[in-house]
């Protein structure tokens, strides 16, 4: 009686579960990136070979959190796409224990429990159409980086003289890029009215990006020269008086992105302008600033 109470103690402790299941992930066809954090437009601080199993310690929706030693605090950020997720005690290990338990009992002389029902197993293609929908559904954060090459828009700027007219912007992947603006501004006076038509091509550097879940910035500096084409109207009417002038630009400021409308980015900055030696009687030299706006078409 005794030997048979043990054999049923051992049997009971070799067929329990674990209490703790870990969740591992398996790397797709194509090696993984890694990223610093849950967005695609973070910095990727690694790449993970295909088929690699990695330690899952948070599942985030359309991301997982892994077991990264060379990332910030040891973790890093792979999107659900590229690989597939498993959850131990699952599928096959869960049929090898229904059938090692009936064989153990078998042996103790004791009754032969019916096995657990089969679990069915989702299938490669399940698998990918699930990661397509997590990645299609809204989330907080971005889960396509937009490229941001080539915009174009409209700027507005206020100074000596309010400004209006239309802007482009092109980066590069070397955080340098062009910008280009026309624009038109227009005053009055009792005895005068002055106006002008300012083409502005400005080189532009972008400094580090700070990414969040919401928003997307990037600060920039430039400069460059100005070519303006101004016109003196006098009261009462006489012979209109008009020249070209050139000048230099040198501005600072910041692009914001949204994460809800990621072609979108609004600009300010502020800078000072200033012209060479002119004829006319108004000097529309001094800070100029201005706000601006590129709907990026790649």
């Amino acid at each position: 009686m005794f030997r048979r109470a043990a054999t049923t103690v051992v049997v009971l402790l070799l067929t329990t579960s674990p209490l703790h299941a870990q969740t591992t992930f398996k790397v797709g066809a194509e090696p993984a990136d890694v990223y610093k954090s849950a967005t695609t437009a973070s910095p990727v601080i690694g790449k993970a070979p295909r088929g690699t199993i990695l330690e899952v310690t948070r599942e985030l929706g359309s991301w997982v959190r892994i077991a990264w030693p060379s990332g910030p605090d040891g973790v890093g950020f792979i999107h659900v796409s590229s690989g597939s997720i498993a959850h131990a005690g699952s599928q096959g290990e869960q049929r090898a224990e229904g059938a090692a338990a009936p064989r153990s009992a078998a042996a103790a002389g004791s009754p032969i429990p019916p096995p657990p029902p089969p679990m069915r197993a989702s299938s490669a293609r399940t698998r990918r159409d699930e990661a397509a929908a997590l990645a299609a559904a809204p989330a907080p954060g971005y889960v396509r980086a937009p490229s941001h090459m080539f915009g174009v828009g409209g700027v507005l700027a206020g100074g000596p003289a309010f400004e209006a007219g239309l802007a482009a912007r092109v980066w590069s992947q070397q955080r340098v890029g062009l910008q280009v603006q026309l624009t038109h501004a227009s005053r009055g006076e009792l005895s005068s009215r002055f106006s002008s038509v300012e083409f502005a091509p400005s080189l532009i550097y972008g400094f580090r990006d700070h990414v969040s879940d919401y928003t997307w910035l990037r600060p920039y500096v430039g400069g460059g020269p100005t070519l303006a084409r101004h016109s003196l109207d006098i009261v009462p009417p006489a012979d209109p008086f008009s020249e070209t002038r050139f000048g230099f630009e040198g501005f600072g400021g910041g692009e914001i992105t949204f994460a809800g409308l990621p072609q979108l980015a609004v600009s300010a900055d502020l800078g000072y302008r200033w012209w060479n030696t002119t004829t006319t009687a108004i000097d529309d030299s001094g800070i100029r600033v201005a706000v601006s706006a590129h709907w990026y078409l790649k």
